[in-house]
């Protein structure tokens, strides 16, 4: 199956698309803590209070996602656009 190339605008909306589903998933989990408690870890250290130490139920987050936690969709696209000008 060939791969589809898709414009800007429709990566911009697709972006927003994840992240709104992002956030209604994190909602559910911050509704329902029986379901937190249940969640991967990744998901329980979202919800943890900054500076509090590590519980034994927590790790330190993957370095793998340290930037995606904190990147929106503008920003990715704002860094797209400085690569490819440069």
């Amino acid at each position: 199956m060939a791969k589809a190339e898709l414009t800007p605008e429709q990566n911009l909306r697709l972006l927003q698309e994840i992240e709104a589903n992002r956030a209604f998933i994190l909602r559910a989990y911050q509704s329902n803590p029986d379901l937190l408690k249940h969640a991967d870890q990744e998901i329980r250290r979202l919800f943890e209070p900054v500076g509090v130490e590590p519980t034994e139920f927590t790790e330190p987050l993957a370095p793998k996602y340290a930037k995606v936690v904190s990147a929106t969709p503008q920003s990715i696209l704002d860094a797209a656009s400085k690569k490819a000008a440069a």
